[in-house]
């Protein structure tokens, strides 16, 4: 009876301590999202972070059309209401590190879950926009929407996906290390009582 009890709670404890995956979603909604591109064109790595940088230069709520590559081509902007924390909001999106260049991970086949680990934006060009989420704080696969229409279905299909700026940002462990030392020490406590 022991032995199951114990059984049974290790088991609660690994199932709560583990860490589960979270679906990106288009729109305000999710506290990760930046905002959209419409149509994000050309959509190169250099001109991608330059759309970035753009979005998070803006005010939360806001929309602009200008011409930001060249030959001119107007794009326009339509930032999220979601602030960045170094801004005075309370999302997730943790301070707007501008995006760089330098150790992207770009041009990739459209996937519907991309592992953001080590990575802090996440660039996704669909048919005619690029929507553009903050990932800093995540680890493992996430969900990402195959389609820019609602709840990711309908709409235009991923044309690609990029990853920019390797993160500086540790994540907490998720408690998985944790339930594995209690399970540990539950253990050593089992087999010490039993050699009394």
């Amino acid at each position: 009876m022991k032995k199951t009890l114990i059984a049974l709670t290790c088991g609660l404890a690994l199932a709560l301590s583990a860490s589960s995956a979270q679906a990106l979603t288009i729109g305000d909604a999710d506290p990760r999202y930046l905002g959209e591109i419409d149509p994000a064109v050309p959509s190169d790595p250099a001109n991608e972070v330059d759309y970035i940088n753009k979005l998070i230069s803006m005010l939360v709520s806001t929309s602009e059309t200008t011409a930001l590559v060249s030959p001119p081509q107007p794009d326009t902007f339509t930032r999220s209401d979601n602030q960045c924390a170094g801004a005075g909001g309370g999302s997730t999106i943790d301070a707007c590190p501008a995006a760089v260049l330098g150790g992207a991970d770009t041009n990739n086949e459209p996937l519907g879950s991309v592992d953001v680990t080590g990575w802090t934006w996440l660039y996704v060009k669909y048919g005619g926009d690029a929507h553009v989420w903050y990932v800093g704080d995540l680890t493992g696969v996430q969900a990402v929407p195959l389609n820019n229409g609602p709840g990711g279905t309908g709409g235009q299909g991923q044309s690609h996906y990029a990853l920019y700026n390797p993160s500086t940002v540790q994540v907490p462990d998720g408690g998985a290390t944790l339930g594995l030392l209690g399970l540990g020490m539950l253990g050593l406590g089992y087999l010490r009582r039993r050699k009394q």
